[in-house]
């Protein structure tokens, strides 16, 4: 079993969402994998499931993104990813957030697909109130950007995010 390690500051939130903040130095050249089962932060053991998804490049040039889950007891880690730019590129953990399960309550859940007055935007996924299976969520409680440009998760401006998809929609 593979195993990653990343040294990081936590700043725990009051409201069990909080962001790993990183020392881009000491992640330079950190690699991951996501066939890796375990990733080690710190004294946090992670389970990678492997899944995730990735962001649209803007041009070919561009590095390429992913944003990939984690999880333990008690957290959801969401790890934004750089596969570089060519076939083969290490591919790098530039952040992680933390969502402590305690904030997904009842009738809240983690969504992405989310669009603002300009469009859907890739890099936007967002805590939602989430009751029935609408097919979009437009309660948004908390919402983050994944940076593509400096590498790093965000806060966005809830009031902005115009709705979010439902994955289960329709089935």
């Amino acid at each position: 079993m593979k195993m990653i390690v990343v040294l990081l500051l936590l700043f725990a939130g009051s409201d069990g969402i909080s962001q790993v903040k990183s020392n881009i130095g000491l992640l330079a050249g950190t690699e991951y994998s996501a066939r890796d089962s375990i990733i080690q932060i710190g004294n946090t053991r992670l389970s990678n499931n492997g899944s995730g998804y990735l962001l649209p490049k803007a041009n070919a040039t561009d590095p390429q993104y992913a944003i990939a889950f984690a999880n333990n007891d008690e957290s959801i880690f969401y790890l934004l990813v750089n596969h570089g730019t060519q076939k083969g590129a290490r591919q790098i953990i530039s952040d992680v957030l933390e969502i402590n399960r305690t904030a997904i309550r009842p009738n809240r859940k983690i969504t992405e697909y989310c669009e603002t007055s300009q469009g859907a935007d890739p890099e936007i996924f967002a805590l939602v109130k989430a009751k029935g299976n609408p097919e979009f969520y437009t309660k948004i409680i908390k919402a983050w950007r994944a940076n593509r440009t400096t590498g790093k998760f965000e806060l966005a401006n809830p009031k902005k995010i115009k709705r979010c998809g439902t994955e289960s929609f329709g089935i």
